[in-house]
């Protein structure tokens, strides 16, 4: 089942970008941890909406830094492991990781809309309650959104590549492109 068309590159080019890569993902993941920290240990008059959605953002950060640090041990330290099936997974992962952090720029968008614009005619709009729900959505989204990395035999192991759509498929790689990162982003 696996698939090993293509020639195995030269490992060497990925050990100084995943060393620096790792390096950047325990920073950002220290960082997010320590505003989740400070976010939760403030006086909860001073939680706000804005808090929330900084946190939703800090933790699909989170994710992300762990999905792709998986990603490079993986690449580096087990080329043994050449199931296709794994790699879909961890292109799935990859790409939730990616979207959620997208997405969640979004729903902040959207939450500053509503505070800018609707927030003196629909009160209910600047509630909590409204922006768990975004959240939800969000997540929601997120999960089924690159579900065609699993579905489909797109992504296959590549020796010393990331578990990626080969730009060979166009239509997958553009809708990737277009879900993952323009919807989000022409939103905002």
């Amino acid at each position: 089942m696996n698939s090993t068309e293509e020639e195995p590159g030269p490992i060497e080019n990925y050990y100084l970008v995943c060393s620096l890569s790792a390096i950047f993902a325990v920073t950002a993941v220290a960082i997010s941890i320590t505003i989740l920290i400070i976010v939760q240990r403030t006086k909860p008059r001073l939680h706000t909406v804005r808090h929330l959605l900084m946190c939703n953002t800090c933790i699909a950060s989170i994710l992300y830094c762990i999905v792709q640090t998986n990603n490079y041990i993986f690449l580096i330290f087990f080329p043994s492991v050449t199931s296709d099936i794994s790699c879909r997974w961890r292109g799935y992962f990859s790409y939730i990781t990616i979207s959620a952090i997208a997405y969640s720029f979004l729903i902040q968008a959207i939450s500053r809309l509503f505070i800018v614009v609707f927030s003196t005619k629909y009160k209910h709009l600047i509630t909590f309650k409204t922006h768990y729900i975004l959240i939800i959505i969000q997540w929601f989204t997120v999960i089924i959104i690159p579900i065609p990395t699993i579905i489909t035999k797109d992504i296959y192991y590549r020796p010393n590549k990331l578990c990626w759509v080969p730009l060979k498929y166009i239509i997958h790689v553009s809708y990737g492109y277009i879900a993952y990162y323009t919807i989000p982003a022409l939103s905002v």
